[in-house]
């Protein structure tokens, strides 16, 4: 399986998990003490009561 299909399936199953909230891949967001732009492969973005939740995914394929 290629890179690009793993973070597909990665997006997939996540966004079928967590059908509540905004899951997005290919994010690019700003370090918070960094301010250094980073891509995300998939960015999970949602509440538990009233606190905002950030969950960020590296999805990674290894070579075998």
């Amino acid at each position: 399986m290629k890179w690009k299909e793993y973070e597909d399936e990665v997006h997939k199953y996540f966004r079928s998990k967590y059908d509540d909230c905004d899951v997005r891949k290919n994010v690019k967001l700003y370090g918070k003490r960094s301010r250094t732009r980073r891509q995300i492969d998939v960015l999970i973005e949602g509440y538990v009561g009233d606190t905002h939740i950030r969950i960020v995914i590296e999805a990674q394929v290894l070579e075998v």
